[in-house]
């Protein structure tokens, strides 16, 4: 339809009328009433006047055009972005205000929908069929001009991996002397379609840092799937030698990276060893003995610094905590015979230790799995979506090294409470050495390593967890795939576990379970302890330090300060007390408030302290009771 623009600006359209020569026009903007006319010698004589809302043309065609512009962006960035539509539509909605007054998100909504679904490949139903997709479409993800996606590789069982990753990053982290690589899966993350086992991912770690440089979308965990995604790895990167190796206790997993990489030194995470003393300990029913008993809770931490010992001397190291508890009386019989049999016995000293090593711990993967779920919001992400992120991420860490390479800082320094810790090892382990002090005393000193961790387990496993209600629709369910042996020998050193459940059931460790059950990282959904730890790794690792380089300045600071404590304590005057104190008569009224009753424990310290109203008004959120800062309450029903 013609447009036609009168002096002032206005648009009209003909409404079909026309007499004695006259043509009759409309304005062209719908609900305005305004009007003109066309006289034979060509004039225009307005008529009715115009809405409030009609403006002239050139503020028109301004709004129009901005309209035009703010939905081509829209459509643009729904092709091209994984970003969900509303949010691109609230980005755009402040750098495009006029177009957004003209294009409401009920109606862009449709458009945009539209154009993802076109731009959008339909989700393959299997790993294979991923593959296929992406060989015929290669350019899809890259990086550096190559391809992100690397290969498949399908075992016996015909189960399906797939790797990506860029051997251009794997040779910048080689070439910045990076030779110590950590590893682990897990299942949170992992794509709801097509269906997958795990996520497999390979750190390796310069100047303190954790670089993702391998990833494997994998159907199966048994040691063949796993073996055969290194040896390809090997193939695709034969840069990449580590000398170290961190992993957590799976023994697929490990046996795998033995046959590979048969040079390497091979380590497992302290803190999947300590989180396994403790899971112990609850299943057996001695929690509330320990929370009790001053001596059961060294006990148990000097546990936890057994593995700090040389693998020679953890043998002593048992025996001497052994003497400590027959010294005190102590009723951990059912835990030390556990120790002993599963421990020393079946794991053995040379696959707990860490002794001597930086990192003790595997929880900067850990910590990546918990980033990467913050990314997406959700536990299983849309496929593209997934694969997207990881290209990116890939793209940035070029940055990263770049970055390490010219001697930048890219993360935060590291806390002084972890140097701290860390140099307590370090001190003790050189005591050690120099035989200043024998093996108990070395227990003793770096028993606190762990004593946050430890203390928070204790709180938690006797005052929340006997609360809380756990639906059994969201136990661990197993899809069956690994149940198959795989019957491959494996030249020595070989780590071979016994059934856990030869001990009860009670020394499954992180990742060493049965292979018919989902590894503890899966769902994080059927054991209470796992979900709350792995989800929220950083406070473990609060407890693990990493070995730093430390100011000689700082470490006599805290030498003089610690002595000053010392001197302190040993000034106390000892008085005996009963083990179990009389509680007063108002100890279950609230703390703050002192009249209603205690109804909500803090978490995470576990304290049952307020009541309703004052864990809700309390500022600031600290514990009346032990001053520790508190993140949520959890009602207790007596």
């Amino acid at each position: 339809m013609n447009r036609i623009e009168d002096d002032k600006g206005f648009l009209y359209k003909c409404n079909g009328g026309e007499r004695k020569g006259v043509r009759y026009l409309t304005c062209y903007q719908k609900f305005c009433k305004g009007s003109a006319s066309i006289r034979q010698n060509g004039s225009i004589v307005s008529g009715k006047d115009h809405s409030p809302n009609c403006l002239p043309n050139n503020a028109d065609n301004e709004r129009f055009n901005e309209k035009i512009k703010f939905r081509k962006i829209l459509l643009l960035r729904s092709k091209q972005e994984t970003t969900r539509l509303r949010t691109i539509y609230d980005e755009e909605c402040i750098r495009n205000r006029i177009g957004a007054l003209q294009y409401g998100w009920p109606v862009a909504e449709i458009s945009m929908r539209l154009a993802r679904k076109k731009a959008t490949p339909a989700l393959p139903q299997t790993l294979i069929a991923l593959a296929d997709f992406l060989d015929i479409n290669p350019d899809r993800y890259k990086c550096c001009e190559r391809p992100f996606y690397q290969e498949r590789i399908v075992d016996g069982l015909g189960k399906c991996s797939i790797i990506f990753g860029c051997e251009e990053l794997v040779n910048g982290v080689i070439r910045l002397g990076g030779n110590e690589l950590h590893a682990d899966a897990t299942f949170k993350v992992v794509p709801s379609k097509p269906k997958s086992r795990q996520i497999f991912i390979m750190h390796i770690i310069i100047q303190n840092h954790s670089i993702p440089i391998m990833y494997a979308l994998m159907e199966s965990k048994t040691q063949e799937a796993y073996r055969l995604v290194l040896e390809k790895c090997k193939l695709l990167f034969p840069q990449l030698a580590p000398i170290i190796i961190m992993t957590d206790y799976e023994k697929a997993l490990k046996n795998a990276f033995l046959s590979v990489y048969p040079n390497a030194n091979l380590y497992s995470c302290w803190f999947h060893y300590v989180q396994s003393l403790m899971r112990n300990i609850q299943r057996k029913g001695l929690t509330t003995y320990l929370k009790n008993s001053y001596e059961a809770q060294m006990c148990v931490k000097m546990f936890a610094a057994l593995a700090l010992l040389p693998a020679n001397l953890i043998e002593e190291g048992y025996q001497c905590i052994r003497q400590h508890a027959r010294n005190n009386n102590l009723q951990l019989t059912p835990f030390f015979n556990y120790f002993n049999s599963f421990w020393l016995r079946t794991v053995g000293p040379e696959t707990f230790s860490v002794h001597g090593i930086a990192r003790r711990t595997n929880n900067n993967v850990e910590n990546f799995h918990g980033r990467l779920k913050e990314k997406f919001q959700t536990s299983h992400p849309n496929l593209w979506t997934f694969l997207k992120h990881l290209n990116e991420l890939s793209l940035k860490n070029h940055i990263t090294i770049a970055q390490l390479s010219q001697g930048q800082k890219v993360s935060r320094p590291v806390k002084i409470k972890y140097i701290a810790n860390s140099e307590r090892i370090k001190i003790a382990t050189a005591q050690l050495n120099l035989g200043t002090i024998n093996v108990s005393d070395f227990l003793i000193q770096c028993s606190y390593t762990a004593e946050t961790y430890i203390r928070e387990e204790l709180n938690w496993y006797t005052l929340v967890e006997p609360n809380l209600i756990v639906d059994n629709d969201d136990l661990t369910q197993s899809d069956g795939d690994d149940s198959v042996s795989v019957a491959e020998d494996i030249p020595h050193p070989v780590v071979n576990f016994a059934d856990p459940t030869q001990y009860d059931g009670d020394d499954s460790l992180s990742g060493t379970e049965d292979n018919n059950q989902v590894a503890e990282d899966s769902d994080g959904s059927g054991n209470l302890f796992i979900t709350r730890h792995v989800q929220a790794v950083i406070r473990n690792e609060d407890d693990f330090i990493l070995e730093e380089e430390l100011d000689p300045d700082m470490v006599n600071m805290m030498e003089i300060d610690n002595r000053r404590r010392e001197l302190e304590i040993q000034n106390i005057p000892f008085v005996q007390v009963p083990i179990n104190l009389p509680l007063p008569p108002n100890s279950n009224i609230c703390v703050v408030c002192k009249d209603l009753e205690r109804t909500h424990a803090l978490i995470p310290c576990g304290h049952k302290a307020l009541c309703g109203n004052c864990a809700e008004l309390l500022q600031p959120k600290r514990c009346p009771l032990c001053k520790a800062n508190f993140s949520s309450t959890l009602r207790i029903w007596s």
